[in-house]
């Protein structure tokens, strides 16, 4: 009875061990990530104050699209980052520059200005993503509505992992998932489900 216990015992330990190790792994990926994305994505160019009309350095063939949404920051001396507000794409230019509205400004005092860096977590300039799901989304839109549009705006959802994944998009119930072993084994990059909201531009 005793040597069952034990069996039992061990068991519930090495399942809390791999459990907490997961956790420690996902812990350092996102750290990892954020030390990655320290590069903006473009420049805020011009800024039309009174119509809250922004013009940014990206185009078309950068894989912009509209509605998708980019943080503002300024980057100060030494490397420090001020977050100015936000951004989202009204119109895509072919060449020279595209149009944002300003959505949100952190501080009036300090408004939006022209040298002011943008930045989306799951944006790569020109490049078309390969995005997996591990788990269900939280948010109004399900796994399958959200595939549907990573297709419409030129990207490819895949429904397992392999070594072309740019990133996975963690949901609920993620830790069961084979896609976030896989991403963990492969050093594929995790984000949170609002980071491809604000990709995909869905309010």
């Amino acid at each position: 009875k005793r040597s069952r216990q034990n069996d039992s015992y061990r068991v519930e330990m090495e399942g809390r061990m791999k459990d907490l190790k997961t956790r420690i792994e996902w812990m350092k990926f996102r750290k990892e990530e954020a030390r990655e994305r320290q590069d903006p994505d473009g420049e805020i160019l011009a800024v039309v104050p009174d119509q809250q009309i922004a013009y940014i350095d990206l185009v078309q063939n950068d894989h912009l699209f509209r509605g998708m949404i980019f943080d503002v920051y300024s980057l100060e001396q030494g490397g420090l980052k001020i977050k100015k507000g936000k951004v989202e794409v009204i119109q895509v230019r072919e060449d020279g520059s595209s149009v944002v509205a300003v959505t949100k400004v952190s501080d009036p005092t300090d408004p939006i200005k022209a040298g002011d860096r943008i930045f989306n977590e799951a944006f790569e300039k020109g490049k078309k993503q390969y995005i997996a799901f591990a788990g269900s989304m939280y948010g109004k839109m399900s796994n399958e509505e959200l595939s549907s549009m990573i297709r419409q705006v030129g990207d490819e959802y895949q429904n397992q992992v392999d070594e072309r994944t740019s990133f996975v998009v963690i949901g609920n119930g993620y830790e069961k998932d084979p896609n976030f072993d896989k991403a963990l084994e492969l050093g594929v990059r995790l984000i949170l489900e609002r980071s491809l909201l604000h990709y995909l531009g869905v309010k």
